[in-house]
């Protein structure tokens, strides 16, 4: 029997149908753990989660979720987080702008 999606050597799945997607047909950014935040220091942007390696070099934004703990202070500028990452950040003592501060 076929694919039905046709060749999948592409290395990707399609979205089931019903899948949830955000607005606009963008899914919402690369997910990075807070964890993997720890290892990073003072402000942290998109440019330092690539440099760092937490997201990959062709994603075009990132969303921080809440896995784990963290323990450094941080300031995270323009970077989407989930409400629980974002309450673990700020119990650390750290800071979290939104997208549209900047």
């Amino acid at each position: 029997m076929g694919d039905p999606c046709g060749d999948l050597s592409h290395g990707w799945i399609p979205a089931r149908p019903g899948a949830r997607v955000a607005p606009g047909g963008r899914k919402p950014g690369f997910p990075a753990s807070v964890q993997r935040l720890d290892r990073l220091e003072g402000e942290v942007d998109f440019a330092a989660l690539r440099a760092a390696k937490l997201v990959p070099s062709n994603a075009k934004r990132a969303k921080i979720v809440k896995r784990g703990e963290i323990s450094k202070k941080l300031l995270l500028k323009g970077v989407l987080a989930t409400a629980g990452a974002r309450a673990a950040i700020e119990a650390a003592g750290g800071q979290v702008q939104d997208e549209a501060a900047e």
